[in-house]
């Protein structure tokens, strides 16, 4: 009898104190009270219902609270039982608001996550019905595709593959995969030197290029000497008045 009282006075701290949590000193929330030496502010508690309570300290808690102390007592309200614009004057009434909405769709949220999933005998149902039929296309699927394979196998003559087949399909569309796989990349690898051989082509192209050009300039140049020397010019001469012309 001793062990089951302290139990139960345990689990109504426990409860008194999550309760109480959200209304901790209004130092410690970082809100601002409304207190009785505040001329200019009203300490009352404006419900939405009409009710009103007067109160020493008006200020918001840390969950969706707003906190009332009277007379050395503390009682948390749900903000949204709570005319907070007739409470706390507009501007701040906004902002508490905010915070109310920003909190009720996070303890929403939780409430979704942590809610179990039931499942009707009836969806239960059809998820087996969905998973039966999704098998039997895999396998339909499958099947199609192994008398596709021994067609063609028997169209080119390859009688062992097609026992291979018959004993094992599963094993021999894996190993002609990997064949598949590595033909795929020798046609890349060979592409790809292709490729580069053609870009070398190019490049020696327009190397050979530029040699013939700058041969056939540096003959014009030794023509245009000859004849320049002809006149009697000297070789410098000519040689500067050829070399820019």
């Amino acid at each position: 009898m001793e062990k089951t009282t302290k139990i139960l006075l345990i689990a109504l701290v426990l409860i008194f104190s999550f309760v109480m949590g959200g209304c901790t000193s209004p130092k410690k929330t970082g809100s601002t009270p409304v207190t009785k030496e505040d001329s200019n502010v009203t300490k009352t508690m404006y419900f939405k219902s009409g009710r009103t309570i007067e109160c020493d300290i008006l200020w918001e808690g840390m969950g969706s609270e707003i906190c009332c102390k009277k007379s050395g007592n503390i009682i948390a309200y749900s903000a949204g039982d709570v005319d907070l614009i007739r409470t706390f004057g507009e501007s701040s009434a906004a902002e508490i608001a905010e915070r109310y909405k920003e909190r009720v769709e996070i303890v929403k949220q939780r409430e979704l996550m942590s809610r179990p999933i039931i499942e009707t005998p009836e969806e239960a149902r059809r998820k087996v019905e969905r998973k039966l039929r999704r098998e039997r296309e895999i396998a339909a699927a499958f099947e199609e595709s192994i008398r596709v394979e021994q067609k063609r196998l028997g169209d080119r003559g390859e009688w062992r593959k097609i026992g291979d087949l018959v004993r094992d399909p599963e094993l021999y569309f894996k190993m002609q995969s990997e064949v598949e796989e590595k033909e795929r990349r020798r046609k890349a690898r060979a592409e790809e030197e292709r490729r580069k051989a053609r870009a070398e082509a190019v490049r020696i192209d327009k190397r050979m290029k530029e040699l013939v050009r700058k041969m056939e300039s540096m003959k014009k140049e030794q023509i245009c000497i000859r004849r320049c020397m002809k006149r009697g010019d000297t070789f410098e001469y000519c040689e500067e008045k050829c070399r820019y012309r």
